[in-house]
């Protein structure tokens, strides 16, 4: 199931419940790291906490039960668990294949959820093919915001923290955001701690502090 720019970021933060594994990948990888979030916060049961396990090609080539012995462990404390992949393109597709087809072939067959977090991939890679073709797979592309969404994300870190800020100063502050999702995010972030308990909205002047 190939889902592509919005409906894909749409997918990551209300996802199908059918969908037990996901696959996200673009250009920018703090695209797939973002997506992975929302993903999570969504399978995450009101009042409970999500058990998250973090992998990496070096990790599950050296020891592929990781991969497989995580998807299928139950947690002793009840939590629902995510297995959480960042691959950098086909090192470990055949494994993570594997792992998509079993999971494809019978719902409920692991007690874990697998979220795949990749760089660009072509039409042609292996790992995006099958999850394109699963059933019960997502294959999120993702693309990066366009000036009206980065604003947008900009007003709601703000509007956590209570504050509005001026058009100027948007514009000013989106101007010199860096393209990369995950720099971006961290000068969005700085922009809402300063803004904490300012009780104004933030003007040029601030941006430029």
């Amino acid at each position: 199931m190939l889902l592509k720019g919005k409906q894909a970021a749409d997918f990551a933060r209300k996802p199908k419940p059918s969908a037990w594994a996901v696959l996200a990948f673009g250009d920018d990888p703090g695209l797939a790291s973002d997506a992975a979030q929302n993903l999570i916060r969504a399978w995450t049961p009101k009042g409970a906490s999500m058990d998250v396990t973090t992998l990496d090609d070096d990790s599950i080539r050296k020891d592929p039960s990781l991969l497989f012995d995580g998807l299928e462990a139950v947690s002793l404390l009840g939590d629902p668990r995510v297995i959480r992949v960042r691959t950098s393109g086909d090192k470990i597709a055949a494994l993570l294949t594997e792992a998509i087809q079993k999971g494809d072939a019978q719902e409920g067959y692991y007690a874990a959820r697998l979220i795949i977090e990749a760089g660009s991939l072509q039409k042609r890679s292996k790992l995006r093919t099958v999850a394109e073709a699963a059933k019960l797979t997502a294959c999120l592309q993702l693309f990066a915001d366009d000036a009206g969404d980065i604003e947008q994300r900009v007003k709601d870190a703000l509007k956590a923290e209570k504050v509005e800020i001026t058009p100027d100063a948007l514009a000013l502050f989106v101007g010199d955001l860096p393209g990369h999702r995950n720099l971006a995010n961290s000068e969005i972030e700085k922009l809402s701690l300063y803004a904490r308990g300012l009780d104004r909205a933030l003007d040029v002047n601030d941006v430029r502090a």
